[in-house]
Parts: C-alpha cells; sequence; structure tokens
C-alpha cells in the first residue's frame, strides 16, 4: 500500500491543524487588536515609569486625579494573580460638564480613565476610551464635535508623553 489510508492522513492533519491553533492563540493571546474605540499606546518605559510619568503629565495639565486602581494589588489581595494593571481616573469639570449637558448618559464614561498593562511577555502599553466613539455611543450632538476632538488631542499628547 503506497500511501496511508485516507482516516490517517485526515487525522493527521487535524491534529495537525489543532496543535498549530493552539501554539498561535497562545503567542497572540497579549496582540489581539485593541476592541473597538479603545485606543493603546506602546510604551518605552517599565511599567511602574510609565504610571510615574502619566500621573505626572496629568497633574502638570490641571487634571485631578480622583484614583487610582490597582487591580494587580487587588487581585492578590483575594488570593489570585494578575499581571501588573494600574487604571487611572482623571478629569477636570470643564471638559466633562459640557459633554454631559447635551447628553447625561455620557456620564457613565466620566471622569476619563487610563488603563496602563503590562502584558505577559513584559511590554506596557497605556489604553483609553476614544472620545468620537463615546460621542457616538452617546449620540452626542455635531456640536461637541469640537470639544471631542480637543479632548482626543488631549489623551493623545497625555500617553505619548509617558509613552516615550
Amino acid at each position: 500500500m503506497p500511501f496511508p489510508p485516507f482516516k490517517t492522513l485526515f487525522a493527521a492533519a487535524m491534529l495537525f491543524a489543532l496543535a498549530e491553533a493552539v501554539t498561535m492563540s497562545e503567542a497572540s493571546a497579549d496582540q489581539n487588536p485593541a476592541p473597538e474605540g479603545l485606543v493603546v499606546v506602546a510604551s518605552r518605559h517599565p511599567f511602574d515609569e510609565t504610571v510615574k510619568k502619566l500621573e505626572a503629565s496629568l497633574t502638570a495639565r490641571t487634571q485631578t486625579i480622583f484614583a487610582k486602581i490597582d487591580h494587580r494589588q487587588n487581585a492578590v489581595g483575594v488570593g489570585l494573580d494578575l499581571r501588573p494593571t494600574t487604571l487611572i481616573i482623571f478629569g477636570n469639570p470643564k471638559g466633562g460638564t459640557p459633554l454631559m449637558q447635551a447628553s447625561q448618559s455620557i456620564g457613565i464614561e466620566l471622569p476619563m480613565k487610563f488603563l496602563v498593562a503590562q502584558d505577559a511577555s513584559g511590554a506596557v502599553s497605556i489604553s483609553y476610551n476614544d472620545p468620537q466613539w463615546l460621542g457616538r455611543r452617546h449620540g452626542l450632538p455635531d456640536a461637541t464635535a469640537g470639544a471631542l476632538k480637543a479632548i482626543a488631542q488631549f489623551l493623545a499628547e497625555n500617553a505619548k508623553a509617558a509613552a516615550e
């Protein structure tokens, strides 16, 4: 018999495909594209330095940091493991109030947030919600387009200041 039976070839091909799929998913677990409406900026700095630089950038630009939530520390507190992940909640009523006047539901998104996270390979990123996406989500009127653009630029500048 010069060729193996079809069932043997099919089974071997399926096992190979399954092994390849598992390898690919493990390799790309932290490389998935960002969810819709989320902006992700890679940082050149270690996790703690990125957090400090981000806080310094925000306070230098008259933003109030309302809270800093260390998700990793909270996970450890209940016996779970988590890579470094910190949420910084910040804002200024001058920026958010006009948006809430236009559509109160956007208040669920405010104050603004930055998420600093370290993936399995040690790479650090800064993530934030895209203001234009939030505007569409909450049906903000066209009159808020300028404010959303300014907020988007502000967020990008702060993320860049911390990441570079």
